[in-house]
């Protein structure tokens, strides 16, 4: 029997680049997805609110783009989405994901945690990485966040969009919640 998840994971190591009939056939073959393709997740148990509620007005002030925040109940990160990791910041507290329908998502875990240490986050995501819904990412040293007093809300920003329609916000939500869903033509 074909495991369909393995037999997508091996499309995206082999096949999505970033050359020009590439990107054709990578919106192609992310309309053939069920209607999960364009579903963002929660990357982290806790409760979702609207990302106008962040404390960092640049989130709240919507300058990358739409989004939501969780405050989190854990301290594991999971991939929100189909795609594939484009970038990750240093102290590993900030990624860049490119969906599988070409749009771009930031996740940012924490607030001022660009300043901790190294440690405080671990992670076996390297760039390059394709990930699915539900895989782990990272994960961050919980106890210490609640010693030094840190706001450990995540972010989730659909770069350079406009007014999504988030579902299961003031709620508990856990890694296989969708929060919101998005199609190369939308929210743009």
């Amino acid at each position: 029997m074909f495991d369909f998840d393995e037999i997508q994971e091996e499309f995206f190591r082999v096949f999505m680049d970033h050359n020009p009939f590439m990107k054709m056939m990578q919106k192609h073959f992310a309309s053939s997805f069920k209607d999960h393709s364009y579903d963002i997740y929660a990357p982290i148990a806790g409760k979702c609110m609207d990302i106008s509620c962040c404390k960092d007005i640049a989130f709240s002030q919507k300058s990358f783009g739409d989004g939501f925040m969780i405050e989190p109940i854990d301290n594991v990160i999971y991939a929100p989405c189909y795609g594939k990791i484009t970038s990750i910041f240093p102290t590993k507290h900030a990624y860049g994901i490119e969906m599988i329908n070409g749009k771009e998502i930031m996740l940012h875990i924490g607030l001022e945690t660009v300043k901790m240490k190294k440690g405080f986050f671990r992670t076996d995501a390297k760039v390059g990485d394709y990930i699915k819904p539900g895989k782990r990412i990272a994960d961050f040293d919980m106890n210490e966040a609640i010693d030094n007093g840190i706001d450990m809300s995540t972010i989730v920003v659909l770069i350079d969009s406009k007014d999504l329609s988030l579902k299961h916000l003031n709620k508990t939500v856990s890694k296989d919640d969708v929060i919101t869903s998005v199609n190369s033509d939308e929210n743009h």
